[in-house]
């Protein structure tokens, strides 16, 4: 008759390596997609935020603003660029601010040129 450990010790003991002063293959691999969940969303975060930088600034040469109002104007659609849907967000307050300044820009331009300046942040900051 077998008096060794059984099946599910020597499961339990595989799990939980720290016994052995090591760590699971499993754990290694939770913290390297946790690392990877974290480093996407930081870049996810940075490309959002120059996009909202290079539309803004694009939008304030639309719309005729002087220097020291573009780089305010960027500043708050970078602020835009921390909710939950940025683009979204950032295209309304885009949308509300031609019709308030009675640009001549539609809805369809503004998202395609969003849509560019994501873009391109994207390529710049990958390129970094």
């Amino acid at each position: 008759m077998f008096m060794g450990p059984t099946p599910n010790l020597m499961i339990k003991e595989l799990y939980n390596m720290s016994s052995f002063g090591g760590t699971t293959t499993f754990e290694k691999r939770r913290g390297e997609s946790e690392s990877k969940f974290s480093k996407d969303e930081e870049m996810k975060f940075k490309i959002q935020a120059r996009c909202a930088r290079l539309f803004a600034e694009w939008l304030a040469d639309q719309l005729g603003q002087p220097a020291d109002e573009k780089e305010a104007y960027a500043k708050k659609m970078v602020g835009l660029s921390m909710s939950k849907d940025a683009l979204e967000t950032i295209k309304n307050q885009a949308i509300a601010d031609v019709a308030q300044n009675k640009g001549d820009l539609s809805d369809h331009v503004l998202e395609t040129i969003l849509n560019e300046k994501l873009a391109e942040a994207e390529k710049q900051l990958l390129a970094d």
